[in-house]
């Protein structure tokens, strides 16, 4: 029952308005749902083997191109990011699940699955999915997760707030790798990222209540009646 609630406390815990980007798809499958649990019970007592059985043979992770070859096994994604209970991969993890999985259909052959899964799979976060349904129509766009975020005249604690904003997407000022620009201030102690809002208005807010705080992914298939992990991913350069 205690584990129970510190799960619920964990990954439950949203406002009304956090919907607007944020969904959680898992119920549209029962034995992802109980897949879910389990992956949320692992987390929560950072248990080493019950993660490893949720992997799948091979898992892409941003480490596959020094580290592993054409995918990390499970041991291997144990050993380099959850080997240490305090390893800040367990943290990743959390806050990953806990904006929920989008669904989607993937018919694409990736060459570290070797073995045909059920076309239906699940990702997380799930606010990804509107994210890259922005870029394919030209738009970038960031997301804040937070309600009612202060947003800057300038990068810095003492300027003016000029309003506030919440869950939602929004445009911003990128760089030379069409990612956030990130600006500093306070001793280069704080980060920013530059917002531009519908109306025109823009502004500063702090890189901490955006997505671009959380650098990976999880990609979940189906194979034989099994959910497995085949994505733990950070994007080059991140």
């Amino acid at each position: 029952m205690k584990m129970f609630t510190i799960i619920y406390v964990l990954f439950c815990s949203f406002s009304i308005n956090a919907q607007t980007i944020i969904y959680d798809e898992s119920h549209i499958d029962d034995d992802f749902w109980n897949f879910k649990v389990k992956l949320e019970c692992a987390i929560a007592s950072k248990d080493t083997a019950i993660l490893k059985s949720l992997f799948y043979k091979r898992v892409l992770t941003a480490a596959d191109s020094y580290v592993c070859t054409n995918g990390c096994t499970p041991d291997e994604v144990i050993h380099f990011y959850f080997r240490d209970k305090k390893d800040n991969c367990w943290d990743e993890l959390m806050s990953i699940l806990k904006y929920g999985f989008s669904s989607r259909l993937d018919t694409m052959e990736y060459s570290y699955v070797i073995e045909k899964h059920d076309s239906l799979i699940f990702e997380a976060p799930s606010y990804l999915k509107i994210i890259n349904d922005s870029l394919l129509a030209g738009k970038l766009k960031i997301a804040i997760l937070g309600n009612q975020i202060s947003l800057y005249e300038n990068h810095c604690l003492k300027s003016k707030v000029i309003t506030y904003v919440s869950y939602g997407l929004y445009s911003y000022d990128e760089d030379e790798m069409e990612s956030p620009r990130i600006y500093t201030s306070e001793n280069n102690y704080l980060e920013w990222i530059k917002l531009t809002l519908d109306n025109g208005i823009e502004g500063y807010v702090l890189n901490k209540h955006t997505s671009n705080v959380i650098l990976r992914n999880l990609k979940v298939a189906k194979f034989n009646g099994e959910w497995k992990i085949v994505e733990f991913y950070q994007e080059p350069g991140c």
